[in-house]
């Protein structure tokens, strides 16, 4: 996800949005993605922030993770996007 190649970088946040739609939402967090998800917002690339936002929103289900998150820098990103929309 921080590549500076824009199409690994979406294909790295598809991957991960799938990977999050499975029962693989704790993993996710456990390996620290939460920190370059909300980096993808910086990018600007429309499809990679809403694959970023609703990977975010997909782990958020998980009460555990509700607190990681919150934690984060995520929630305005997630927030504005939802917003702007």
């Amino acid at each position: 996800m921080r590549s500076s190649d824009q199409k690994t970088q979406e294909n790295a946040m598809t991957t991960l949005l799938n990977l999050s739609i499975n029962d693989n939402k704790a993993k996710i967090v456990a390996a620290c993605a939460i920190e370059p998800l909300v980096d993808v917002f910086q990018i600007g690339n429309l499809e990679i922030m809403e694959n970023a936002a609703t990977t975010l929103f997909s782990l958020l289900i998980m009460d555990d993770n509700k607190v990681t998150i919150s934690a984060s820098r995520a929630i305005p990103p997630l927030v504005s996007r939802h917003v702007n929309k």
